[in-house]
């Protein structure tokens, strides 16, 4: 019954109007002191959870010591009410996984990648910061021990490797990958050791598994062995993931580093990221041989996949893209012209090569069953010479894509290749409203000088379905009109 009288009388302080926040706290400091009943003490730390003031997060963090474990555990929740506190806390979460609770240690062990993960601390005491990981990774419970591996990342100390062992036998893929991470960072005084540890977990059913253990061998001196046989593994993550540690370390040894990159990339099962990656690491080797096989991906005979990601690295190397012939760009851009981001690359590429295209290819590309491409040409048209533009703008003209007309017929007016007004005036008559306004928008720009222009608008006015534009032409014309 005391304990229910104390928790209305905290109430009473939280809720009531007659206290201010720092008298309430005062109050709670009081009943903290060591002489107060466990049960005041509970109360108090429970009232100050409610609480943002800064000093609330120095005096929960002393309860962490208190002698009651029901204070100790109310305090760990009353921190956790409030995330920004536990990255206050310093090493006093660690030094809860000394605590003979295991209830108490479950918690603070949960609580420890919201202190720790968002900011790398620099510890005073790494001795000790180790040797409480490694108390947490042999504590008698499973969850102390699952929490702390999961949170071991976010310290840069290392643990000892007899730590971790237990861990790389688990039935749980993510523990074992996670306790592989940590076991190459711990201080060995002899790789072998390790190697002879780790070299099991290239059989693990877990891809996985065998993934995070290619990827932390990079870590390695003397893991070449152990890394090509991962090179061979049935999954291409793992293999990707093998060769890329390869290409990482350098070893003195990988003479077949090259090749067996350029076998992996042929077979085109890596995801985009491991073979944009292997494909970069064999550039820092061997540009000419990164190149080649690129180049060879480019043709049309190459997989849909294999070209779109051989297109996919020449976009991220301008040294690349200024290998490329002008034949190669357009053949390309008949194929490919409907992948944004290649037809947008293309078209630059091709505007600074707009002198060398021939007619033949023009009209290959403008011949392509794929609209982006002929839409394309246009967009390449102001880089011609002047007297090839016209061609360009008649056989879009011509195009079966209304978008790519109407495009054209804007371009007429300020393009204004030969006979340009006769071309328009022709339009105004053709059965799309939109080509018709594009075209008496383009002449209204002579108008002023051209008599038969001003006849022509005048007499298609009552045809005109956009009331603004026909407001805007009759005042044009009638300030024209004798």
């Amino acid at each position: 019954m005391r304990f229910l009288w104390v928790i209305f009388f905290f109430s009473c302080v939280v809720f009531g109007v007659q206290k201010s926040v720092q008298e309430t706290i005062a109050e709670c400091r009081k009943e903290l002191s060591a002489s107060s009943p466990a049960e005041n003490r509970r109360a108090a730390v429970l009232v100050l959870g409610k609480y943002d003031a800064a000093e609330v997060t120095g005096v929960l963090k002393s309860c962490l010591k208190d002698s009651d474990v029901e204070v100790r555990r109310s305090a760990l929740v009353a921190l956790a009410e409030k995330p920004a506190r536990l990255m206050l806390l310093g090493d006093a979460l660690l030094e809860c996984l000394a605590d003979e609770d295991v209830h108490v240690r479950r918690l603070a062990s949960s609580l420890l990648p919201d202190s720790h993960g968002v900011v790398r601390r620099v510890h005073e005491d790494t001795r000790r910061v180790t040797e409480l990981l490694e108390r947490g990774l042999r504590d008698s419970d499973e969850e102390v021990r699952r929490n702390v591996l999961l949170a071991a990342k976010y310290f840069p100390e290392s643990v000892e490797r007899e730590a971790l062992e237990p861990f790389l036998s688990n039935d749980s893929p993510e523990m074992v990958a996670q306790a592989i991470s940590l076991a190459v960072r711990a201080p060995e005084e002899e790789g072998r050791a390790l190697l002879e540890l780790l070299a099991p977990l290239a059989k693990h059913p877990s891809e996985e598994v065998r993934r995070t253990l290619a990827e932390a061998l990079s870590d390695v001196p003397e893991a070449f062995p152990l890394l090509a046989k991962l090179s061979l593994d049935a999954a291409a993550a793992v293999r990707a993931q093998a060769l890329i540690s390869r290409g990482v370390r350098q070893f003195p040894e990988d003479t077949a580093f090259e090749a067996d990159v350029l076998a992996e990339l042929s077979k085109g099962e890596s995801q985009e990221l491991p073979a944009e990656r292997l494909l970069g690491i064999l550039f820092s080797s061997s540009p000419e041989a990164a190149w080649n096989f690129v180049r060879e991906g480019l043709s049309a005979e190459a997989s849909p996949r294999r070209q779109e990601n051989a297109w996919t690295q020449v976009l991220r190397r301008k040294e690349w893209q200024e290998l490329l012939t002008v034949p190669e760009l357009c053949e390309a851009m008949t194929r490919l012209a409907d992948q944004s981001r290649i037809r947008i690359t293309l078209t630059t590429l091709l505007r600074k090569h707009a002198a060398e295209l021939t007619p033949e290819q023009l009209r290959q590309l403008q011949e392509s069953p794929l609209s982006a491409c002929r839409k394309a040409v246009l967009d390449l048209c102001r880089s011609l010479p002047k007297n090839r533009q016209g061609d360009i703008l008649m056989e879009a003209l011509m195009d079966d894509d209304d978008a790519i007309r109407l495009q054209a017929v804007t371009m007429f007016s300020s393009v204004r290749p030969e006979n340009w007004t006769a071309i328009l005036l022709a339009t105004l008559e053709d059965p799309n409203p939109v080509l018709q306004k594009a075209a008496a928008q383009g002449l209204s720009r002579v108008a002023t000088s051209q008599e038969p222009v001003r006849i022509a608008l005048i007499a298609w006015l009552p045809q005109c379905q956009d009331t603004e534009l026909k407001a805007r032409l009759e005042r044009q014309l009638r300030v024209l009109a004798p």
